[in-house]
């Protein structure tokens, strides 16, 4: 078992205070995704499965996370998860170097357990798309189903993800304050005042689809964003839509931005223009 194999291989290494450190980290990591597996059980496919959650995981150095445990931080919804709080791709490299000396230096060549270990050929690349996408066919569904939605609010959740590619916070704001009229442009838009960035403090143009659905006559909506994740995660389990993408990558709410911005790009966007989005209007 997973542990066991842990254990026999504190024995035969020793560990500087720092790297004693580092490796049970891992291990905690390990244990919290796996569970107490066989390890005979584990695949390369476990291997790349690993490297992907962990990529997902909130620095640990940060609050709130610091105050968690490891397998905590790995239950942690990823939309709530700032993204620059996320752990570095250094980090994940140092989990695959982990992972390398443990099932191939250790239970193959030293133990004899594996006779090629799952760790062979796997190598981590460093990509700063942390989620995966939805296919033209899971939006159509998940448009459908806003048309469908029991509640006022979750019915905009789903639009307003799906035509502005604003993040869950922002849809959170644009529900709640409503939409402006900008009389030079002659557009209607939600407005964001707050961010930490002047990018982040930006006009997005409502869709005409959007206005089209009604969405200029809706009335001030306060919602809750971990209401949101959860209804995101029911959706989509009764959809049948898997959590990950054919790259192997996770689907969260925060999907539908990259998602947006992958159609962007494939109509000709520029990726600067998706940053200024009345630009995105007039492209």
């Amino acid at each position: 078992m997973l542990s066991k194999a842990w254990s026999d291989l504190n024995n035969y290494k020793s560990w500087s205070e720092k790297g004693t450190k580092e490796y049970t980290y891992h291990y905690d990591f390990l244990l919290a995704l796996w569970g107490d597996i066989d390890v005979l059980a584990i695949t390369k496919h476990h291997i790349k499965q690993s490297l992907k959650a962990f990529e997902l995981m909130p620095k640990g150095n940060m609050k709130p996370f610091n105050k968690l445990t490891v397998a905590e931080r790995l239950a942690y919804s990823t939309d709530d998860i700032p993204e620059d709080a996320f752990i570095s791709p250094k980090t994940v490299k140092g989990l695959l170097k982990t992972l390398q000396g443990f099932f191939s230096r250790f239970l193959t060549n030293e133990m004899d357990y594996f006779a090629v270990s799952p760790t062979t050929n796997v190598k981590y690349t460093i990509n700063d798309i942390r989620y995966g996408v939805y296919t033209d066919k899971e939006i159509n569904l998940f448009e459908k189903e806003a048309g469908r939605a029991y509640k006022t609010w979750q019915k905009w959740v789903l639009l307003l993800a799906i035509y502005t590619g604003a993040r869950r916070g922002e849809i959170v704001k644009f529900l709640r304050d409503g939409t402006k009229y900008d009389q030079a442009e002659k557009l209607n838009y939600f407005e964001l005042l707050e961010g930490k960035t002047a990018a982040a403090r930006r006009k997005t143009p409502v869709h005409p689809k959007l206005i089209e659905y009604g969405v200029l006559t809706i009335p001030s909506i306060d919602i809750d964003g971990k209401a949101v994740t959860d209804y995101m995660n029911l959706i989509r389990e009764r959809l049948n839509v898997p959590v990950h993408d054919n790259e192997g990558c996770k689907r969260v709410f925060h999907s539908f931005r990259h998602t947006f911005i992958t159609k962007g790009v494939s109509k000709g966007v520029t990726i600067e223009s998706l940053k200024l989005s009345w630009v995105i209007l007039k492209a």
